[in-house]
């Protein structure tokens, strides 16, 4: 008789992904950059679909940075557009598949268009529970951590929360992923 693996495959609970490079991919093979983010883009359908399939539950997109707004006009245009038009055809598919969308970041300096489709995406997927896919789109870390520490004081000011209740698990839940997992290696 053969033997069996009786290990079996340990799946992340969370997985983060930044998407980098795209640009660079297209510029390499003489395309424009804008192909580049459009295979990225499908790129996130493709992987966040492989990912809730095999069981990861939370999954995490780094797509666009607070400083990637310093980057030509014309692409961050393009880019805007993209997620726009990107949130309006995936939200029924994500929805259908009990994926629940998170956005993280700043809303404010994005356009209206996106905002609404953000919004409308959360909403719609509220309640899924197959898997969350979050999408930090005009994120930063340090802002994050900055509106996390703004929120404490402003709890404890008004009471809602003693200075000496402050600690590493209080400050997780003032973060944009409270109630998730860190992501696992």
């Amino acid at each position: 008789m053969g033997q069996t693996n009786t290990q079996s495959c340990r799946i992340p609970h969370h997985v983060a992904i930044i998407t980098d490079g795209n640009g660079r991919w297209a510029t390499r093979r003489g395309l424009p950059r804008s192909i580049g983010h459009k295979v990225g883009a499908k790129s996130v359908k493709d992987i966040t679909e492989a990912c809730a399939d095999t069981g990861v539950k939370i999954l995490t997109w780094y797509v666009f940075s607070v400083e990637n707004w310093k980057r030509d006009k014309a692409e961050v245009d393009y880019l805007m557009r993209l997620f726009t038009k990107f949130l309006r055809d995936w939200r029924e598919e994500i929805f259908a598949k009990g994926i629940r969308f998170h956005h993280l970041g700043l809303k404010s300096g994005l356009p209206e268009e996106l905002i609404h489709e953000i919004e409308l995406t959360e909403e719609k997927t509220i309640h899924n529970s197959k898997m969350v896919v979050n999408i930090a789109l005009n994120y930063s870390g340090k802002t994050e951590i900055l509106n996390a520490a703004r929120s404490i004081v402003r709890d404890v000011q008004v009471n809602k929360l003693k200075y000496d209740d402050i600690n590493e698990m209080t400050f997780e839940n003032y973060l944009y992923t409270a109630g998730q997992s860190d992501p696992t290696f």
